[in-house]
């Protein structure tokens, strides 16, 4: 069946004006001196049109930032976003019934996939010998989310490399989503890019702490890149001259500013995580990453966390049913209100608490 609405926005718009705790997906931070002064000199440039792939400047700051090089004229786009880059790549890379792999838990990709044509086939395990089972002559790409966005997973060095070497095998391209790339609290990144066929996705939005902006980019071959430059042209022309010039200076710029943010999501996912595993009923790995936890339920279910102002995403929503997937940033601000709320939802259910 074709998912015609997101999730997460599904849940924000049925819960709209109820009193829900503010926990967060990201994390904003006040910009600093230089990215504003970066955006008060482009509300001045009046007469400036970015070109459809991005201010250049912007895409060699990105090409700098990656793990491996990439050609700042022809293999990169700016786009509106991660999730932008993401519908954008799979509407150019697919035809009409082509199958793309993704390992589940997983984000909201079916969606994107479908209305590219394509068709989603889950696989509920990150082994590559389940991965290649699923494999028909119609397979055409393999995602990884990296590190993955509901349950925190960051894989190791040789897990990325043996699924690059199961793609390569088949002739499959690597689509590797790293929208929170800096949000790792231990260990970290292996990144795919710098491999053959493969596309990278990442969100500077949420690398530099400015959500709201809405700016990402993909990095990948020219000829994937000239598609998804036909689909962005036709979606929105370009992308808004103001934020590709804050980004370019907060990649550009000194990056201090961003030092406390890894401590800040450390924190808040350790006061989150204490609030969730003192109750017998729930539980939770700690993750080494991203900024949400993946709740297996126990005897609860997600609209027993919901009715308590809890704002969780069902877990069948990433193609996992019996988990919530609940963001923390902000916890440790809101750690008392977090404790009574996930209190009050086990009482109204009737089930034991500390």
């Amino acid at each position: 069946m074709r998912q015609d609405e997101m999730p997460s926005i599904a849940a924000e718009r049925a819960l709209a004006g109820t009193d829900m705790l503010p926990l967060k997906g990201s994390v904003a931070a006040p910009l600093p001196p230089h990215v504003r002064e970066a955006v008060l000199a482009a509300l001045e440039e009046h007469a400036i049109t970015p070109p459809s792939r991005g201010h250049l400047a912007l895409r060699e700051a990105i090409a700098r930032s990656l793990p491996a090089p990439a050609d700042p004229e022809r293999e990169i786009l700016v786009t509106n976003g991660a999730m932008h880059a993401l519908s954008l790549t799979f509407r150019a890379i697919l035809e009409v019934g082509d199958e793309v792999i993704v390992p589940t838990p997983c984000y909201f990709f079916r969606g994107l996939i479908e209305r590219a044509g394509g068709r989603f086939v889950p696989v509920p395990s990150r082994e590559p010998e389940a991965i290649e089972r699923a494999l028909t002559p119609r397979s055409r790409a393999l995602v990884v989310t990296n590190p993955n966005n509901p349950d925190g997973h960051l894989p190791r060095r040789e897990e990325v490399d043996e699924l690059l070497a199961l793609a390569s095998r088949h002739g499959l391209t690597v689509l590797t989503d790293e929208a929170y790339e800096r949000c790792i609290h231990e260990g970290e990144l292996a990144s795919a890019w710098g491999a053959e066929n493969v596309i990278l996705i990442r969100s500077l939005g949420k690398s530099l702490a400015m959500p709201s902006w809405r700016i990402g980019f993909v990095a990948a071959e020219p000829p994937v890149i000239a598609a998804c430059l036909r689909e962005l042209e036709w979606d929105v022309i370009r992308v808004s001259h103001v934020a590709q010039r804050a980004a370019s200076a907060a990649l550009e710029g000194l990056q201090d500013w961003l030092d406390e943010l890894a401590e800040r999501y450390r924190r808040d996912r350790n006061v989150a995580h204490a609030a969730i595993t003192e109750h017998e009923i729930l539980s939770a790995p700690l993750p080494v990453a991203t900024p949400f936890l993946w709740l297996e339920l126990g005897a609860l279910t997600s609209k027993n966390l919901l009715a308590a102002g809890i704002a969780v995403v069902d877990g069948a929503a990433f193609g996992t049913p019996g988990y919530a997937r609940l963001p923390f940033a902000g916890a440790a601000a809101l750690q008392d209100e977090l404790r009574d709320r996930l209190r009050s939802s086990l009482q109204a259910e009737g089930l034991p608490t500390p």
